[in-house]
């Protein structure tokens, strides 16, 4: 059986729309636990009108997604995690798939499906995740050197094991963006993982109170805590490069803005930028109005 963890947080245009697919799954044998992150706009109203025995409400005071999800984790009854966000939406047979997943990738400790983006007139739009292996199912070799980009696993297309989280760590609730990720790479630097690239899983771009809309100050966001990873970038090259060319992609708005200067070179002083590819260099360290006429190359 798997828990379906729903942090809710005033998506009143969405839940209806994500409850809705995840009551059609073809897989039946679950449990979802909704937590109501301090809800201010109606959203929790509608929760309540679906009447299946198996939803389930934990309320909470405001603290961030993060928070949301590590209420729900521990509420679960069951020891397979699968997360959704409130404003995304599963393909029908998305459970399905992925029980499937476990059953054929027993030794992964997480299993994530492909995904793609619906947009405001409801259009779905694909993406490859792996460079090498875009049709890939099965366990991951080397997820640091064939990620075609950085969030390849994706907090809506993920099932976890309920035990990994007391290995790894829960989602670090001092970040507002990027938590996910920090999430996932701990996983796969501990434990094997398991991919399917059928596209099952949908962000909505359009969802109300999305994260990666507003200005995220830098304490907020991964590439600050660099420092946690010191050990994991110590004893793994392919993930230090890996982690390092994204913290430097994360930074540079704030490089490219001349904000939180101290805490952006703080965090280039861990990373030898010698082991990145040269547009990378030169982002970094070219003077102001380079980095302006080269802002629209990607790292």
């Amino acid at each position: 059986m798997i828990s379906i963890i729903i942090p809710l947080y005033n998506k009143v245009k969405s839940i209806t729309q994500t409850l809705n697919c995840v009551m059609q799954q073809s897989y039946q044998d679950f449990e979802v636990v909704v937590v109501d992150d301090g809800s201010t706009d109606g959203s929790i109203d509608i929760v309540h009108k679906f009447l299946d025995e198996r939803i389930r409400v934990v309320s909470k005071s405001n603290g961030g997604v993060s928070s949301a999800r590590n209420v729900g984790i521990k509420e679960a009854k069951y020891n397979y995690i699968a997360l959704l966000d409130a404003d995304d939406y599963w393909e029908p047979n998305y459970l399905e798939e992925q029980v499937q997943m476990i059953t054929d990738f027993p030794q992964a400790a997480m299993w994530g499906m492909g995904w793609g983006y619906i947009d405001k007139e409801g259009c779905k739009t694909m993406q490859a995740h792996y460079t090498d292996t875009p049709n890939l199912r099965g366990y991951v070799d080397n997820h640091w050197n064939k990620a075609k980009k950085s969030n390849v696993f994706w907090s809506s297309s993920v099932v976890v094991k309920k035990e990994v989280f007391e290995k790894v760590g829960y989602f670090d609730e001092r970040m507002a963006y990027s938590e996910d990720l920090d999430m996932w790479w701990r996983i796969i630097l501990n434990y094997p993982v398991a991919f399917n690239s059928k596209i099952l899983a949908f962000y909505r771009i359009d969802a109300e109170n999305r994260a990666m809309n507003k200005v995220i100050p830098l304490k907020h966001f991964l590439p600050f805590y660099i420092e946690k990873y010191t050990d994991y970038r110590l004893e793994n090259s392919d993930f230090r490069r890996f982690f390092d060319r994204f913290c430097i992609s994360g930074v540079y708005p704030y490089l490219l803005r001349g904000t939180y200067k101290k805490e952006v070179k703080h965090i280039l002083s861990y990373i030898d930028l010698s082991e990145q590819k040269f547009s990378v260099r030169f982002r970094v360290r070219f003077p102001k109005l380079f980095r302006w006429i080269y802002q629209f190359t990607k790292i």
